[in-house]
């Protein structure tokens, strides 16, 4: 399962919460979490949820966009620190 859900939410991926709390706010996947094989995706949107602190979020529980930003999936591979400021600006660029 967890290989099913990284190739449908790679680290980048922009997409919509379709359950919970921020039920229709944007955010990026940051990555995803296989615990016991009920992989749940780290989510970020920088405002009400932190990039130091990604929510993990179930995979039904999110809806994808088809947009990767690139910006973010290429900090993501270097293994540098995602700002919270910058991840704000990179989803409200992405035009959605």
């Amino acid at each position: 399962m967890s290989r099913e859900t990284y190739s449908l939410f790679p680290p980048g991926s922009l997409v919509v919460v379709t359950r919970g709390r921020h039920a229709g706010s944007l955010c990026v996947s940051l990555g995803v979490v296989d615990a016991e094989n009920n992989a749940k995706i780290l989510i970020a949107d920088g405002r009400r949820i932190r990039a130091g602190r990604p929510k993990r979020k179930n995979a039904r529980h999110v809806e994808r966009t088809g947009v990767v930003l690139g910006e973010v999936a290429q900090r993501l591979a270097r293994g540098e620190a995602i700002d919270d400021g910058w991840l704000c600006e990179v989803i409200a660029r992405s035009g959605r």
